[in-house]
């Protein structure tokens, strides 16, 4: 059996590469095509060059370069089936996800919170990186790739932003203001006025565009105005300064009737308690540890932020919360025994298990306000 010699393969390999392929392992394949070809033919009788000219009418019969023409187009062709079964999976499981968390939201069943943020994380991390690709891929023009990438870009923070919005995590509003004004200012005149111009992409650009508005204008009805949420922060300092009133005018005619004050030890290290974690709680909000009358001509405003995140970047106010607690139980089994009415540790600042980051401010102000007024009443008699 015939075996070509070093020098021999070495030509076969050169007038390979003098082809023009680029791509080194379509050399190496055909490279070990002609040489087997080759070899059967000299094994026939066939000199070299004979033996190489019928190979290449054989193997390569429109010339090399077409096959590295068509293995690309084959390979592309792949991507492209692989690319668009991969965004029809994660579009439906996103899609899914987000219905049913909505669902489960609105029913109040367990599990909401996780198929929402699966969800939007699928959609933001997978859907739309996948469809911002592809599209890519299809467009000719630098502006047009760079359009579409700004545009997914600043599409997945849109969405982000709502589900910061959802959950009550902090940044949910710079995250979305910067991203509307990005797209409603950047993306979408740009994208309109070139997709506009085409008569053969003009319908698709115009409904593109009215999909755009449409999911911006969803955003903004998550949004409160900074006038509406002034008046809301208004009306929270003002019903908190009542409550307060309130406390204060039941606090003074206890002492009016009884000149003694309270009389155990643990109603005392309650009050106090109380008093300084809503000291904590108002400078953290508001810079100030005390609040007057003249709140909004000083612009001091009890806000919608998160009483939780405050008192865990404070471990020594998280201390004294958590001794709250502690108190708080010794307080009600004291009083388990005379029927007084006791201090209540669920849906309130003492349930730690349901104090996430919905739990505001305000609700913990108002929860420590009404623990203040159980206890006079039971000082009360």
């Amino acid at each position: 059996m015939y075996r070509l010699s070093d020098k021999e393969v070495e030509t076969i390999a050169q007038r390979i590469q003098r082809s023009g392929l680029s791509d080194r392992g379509l050399q190496n394949d055909l490279l070990d095509h002609f040489c087997c070809f080759v070899e059967e033919k000299m094994n026939e009788g066939a000199d070299f060059e004979s033996a190489y000219k019928e190979a290449y009418r054989s193997i390569t019969p429109d010339g090399m370069y077409d096959i590295e023409t068509e293995l690309i187009t084959l390979l592309t062709l792949n991507k492209q089936i692989g690319m668009k079964r991969a965004i029809s999976i994660t579009g439906a499981l996103s899609t899914f996800m987000l219905t049913a968390g909505i669902i489960l939201k609105y029913a109040h069943m367990p599990g909401a919170a996780v198929l929402i943020t699966l969800g939007i994380g699928i959609a933001t991390m997978i859907f739309i990186p996948f469809v911002c690709i592809f599209k890519i891929r299809e467009k000719q023009g630098a502006a047009d790739k760079w359009l579409w990438t700004i545009g997914s870009v600043f599409g997945a923070a849109l969405a982000f932003s709502t589900l910061f919005k959802v959950q009550h995590w902090p940044g949910a509003n710079m995250l979305g203001s910067l991203s509307l004004a990005i797209l409603l200012l950047l993306f979408l005149p740009v994208y309109f006025l070139s997709g506009i111009r085409n008569p053969a992409s003009r319908i698709n650009t115009i409904v593109s565009s009215v999909f755009v508005v449409m999911g911006c204008g969803l955003y903004f009805t998550l949004v409160m105005t900074p006038r509406a949420a002034r008046i809301m922060d208004a009306r929270i300092t003002q019903n908190y300064l009542r409550n307060e009133l309130i406390l204060k005018n039941e606090e003074a005619r206890m002492y009016t009737g009884n000149s003694q004050g309270m009389q155990t030890d643990l109603s005392k290290d309650l009050y106090a308690l109380c008093n300084e974690l809503k000291s904590f709680l108002l400078k953290s909000e508001t810079g100030y540890e005390t609040i007057g009358n003249d709140f909004e001509q000083r612009n001091i405003l009890i806000g919608d932020h998160s009483a939780m995140d405050y008192f865990n970047h404070s471990p020594m106010a998280y201390s004294k919360l958590k001794e709250l607690a502690t108190v708080s139980a010794k307080y009600n089994n004291m009083l388990a025994a005379n029927g007084r009415l006791q201090l209540p540790v669920t849906s309130n600042i003492l349930d730690f298990k349901e104090n996430g980051n919905s739990y505001k401010v305000y609700n913990a102000l108002s929860d420590l306000v009404q623990l203040q007024m159980i206890i006079l009443q039971n000082e009360k008699g």
